[in-house]
């Protein structure tokens, strides 16, 4: 027989700050991860004109 899960947690899980700062760092980790992998190899080809090579040297990391 399964225990009932304790729904209080929620609530305060709800109510955390802390979790909704987590979120938002996860949020924004992502969007970073996002933004490094898809836009900055067509910034160093396309507007600082650093060739096809550095371009994806400058990407790697």
């Amino acid at each position: 027989m399964q225990k009932k899960p304790n729904l209080a947690w929620y609530g305060l899980l709800a109510r955390s700050r802390n979790a909704y700062m987590l979120c938002a760092s996860e949020f924004f980790y992502g969007v970073s991860g996002f933004v490094f992998l898809t836009w900055f190899y067509i910034y160093f080809d396309q507007v600082r004109g650093a060739g096809k090579f550095y371009a994806v040297l400058s990407s790697l990391p």
